[in-house]
């Protein structure tokens, strides 16, 4: 399994995502996990190690940590693009060293690691599956006007180029939602077939003991947070996709008519400083910071809804990401302001209520919903918990995914063995 940028195993409190929380199941099912990952951690912007590192996680998961000494502190950089192409360099020169695994399952993007991976699975014969995480490089496109956007087609044409190559070369491909998968297998040149499966992100729904709740809770009392605010929580990247700015405008103008409705948003990014000047010394909103796993979850019990706050550009409005499913598995309805797959999926299942992503006023309609009508909000959270424990569990997904990394692997060694004998005859 190759991915850089997710949480890593290596403190007791870390929230596995995707990645993550696959190969601990694959491991405890018996089969042997090699993770290659990076020494430099994303969500803290921070170093692990500073060197090449394998770290032996259980009995059948080892953790391989690739080290750059150069890193990056913005998420869009030319630092980060060396950092990539360093990391893939240590894979080439490392991976030859392990014994031969019989199947790849890389993430994707970057592209480095992709080129890497499929250059070894031609040399020693071993099948490689895409995870399709983000439509890159079209989302480029979405950072120029659109009356630009002709020419950021022809700009990065050599960069689809590339994708075009890696797509076609994967044995299979995988995507965290329908019109993700579609997107990579349109680049590869084919509709979704036989080698291809959309398998949607996992979370396993985490319980906190009495004494470990009790030190979560007052950890948020000394931020100011008690049970006694109906809070509104948010987790994530503060990147140019999230549109945070008009949650923090909405519930700043409720502020004066209902002061116990507060906003609390985990996390940090490049577009803190500017969020945080939005909000001015506004006591209703706050910014809390990084999170670990524990204190994700206790402030969840607290909390009345989850906010799944983005913007509508082309790459992103079909998003479902593992915030979401984080706040369906404590029960927390979803106020979400996107307009694709997740506006769909939640008014079908019934777990949530959307609200237009540039208009502070209906973002301010649908809090008051959920505020005013408590049977209501409770319904909506006790659907989406039931969506969860249907689709989204980790257990149920991370099961697909080992059914189907076995059936790739069996299919593979079948075409071989075919193709073996079609050659001797």
């Amino acid at each position: 399994m190759i991915k850089e940028g997710e949480t890593l195993p290596v403190n007791s409190d870390a929230r596995l995502m995707r990645t993550g929380a696959l190969a601990e199941y694959l491991a405890r099912q018996g089969h042997k996990v090699t993770w290659w990952s990076s020494s430099f951690v994303h969500q803290g912007k921070k170093y692990v190690t500073k060197r090449n590192e394998l770290k032996i996680i259980s009995e059948n998961e080892r953790l391989v940590l690739l080290h750059s000494p150069i890193s990056y502190q913005k998420n869009i950089s030319v630092s980060r693009i060396i950092y990539h192409k360093l990391l893939s360099r240590q894979f080439r020169r490392l991976a030859k060293k392990f014994t031969k695994p019989d199947i790849i399952l890389c993430s994707y993007p970057n592209m480095e690691f992709p080129k890497a991976a499929l250059d070894y699975g031609k040399r020693y014969g071993v099948p490689v599956i895409l995870d399709a995480r983000d439509q890159w490089p079209d989302l480029f496109i979405r950072a120029l006007p659109k009356p630009l956007w002709g020419i950021g087609n022809i700009i990065i044409s050599p960069l689809k180029g590339v994708a075009r190559r890696l797509f076609s070369e994967a044995y299979g491909i995988t995507g965290m939602i329908e019109s993700i998968t579609r997107w990579a297998c349109l680049y590869a040149g084919r509709e979704p077939g036989d080698n291809d499966k959309t398998i949607y992100i996992g979370n396993r729904k985490v319980e906190l003991d009495v004494g470990l709740l009790k030190i979560q809770e007052e950890w948020w009392r000394e931020k100011g947070i008690t049970p006694n605010d109906w809070i509104i929580c948010f987790f994530g990247t503060f990147s140019s996709v999230v549109a945070v700015d008009i949650l923090i405008k909405a519930v700043m103008a409720l502020s004066a008519s209902h002061p116990d409705i507060r906003l609390v948003l985990g996390g940090g990014g490049d577009r803190e400083k500017e969020l945080r000047d939005i909000a001015g010394d506004c006591n209703n909103i706050v910014f809390a910071g990084w999170l670990n796993n524990y204190q994700m979850v206790s402030l969840m019990k607290v909390a009345k809804c989850g906010a799944l706050s983005y913007k509508n550009t082309f790459d992103f409005k079909d998003a479902f990401g593992n915030k979401a499913i984080q706040y369906i598995s404590e029960e927390l309805p979803i106020l979400n302001s996107l307009s694709g797959f997740a506006k769909t999926f939640i008014s079908e299942r019934d777990m949530g209520l959307t609200y237009e992503s540039d208009d502070v006023h209906d973002c301010m309609r649908k809090i008051l919903e959920l505020y005013e009508d408590e049977d209501k909000r409770k319904a909506l959270g006790r659907n989406g918990l039931h969506c969860f424990r249907e689709m989204f569990d980790s257990v149920i997904v991370n099961k697909q995914f080992e059914d189907y990394l076995i059936s790739m692997r069996r299919k593979y060694i079948s075409e071989k063995h075919l193709e073996k004998s079609s050659k001797t005859r």
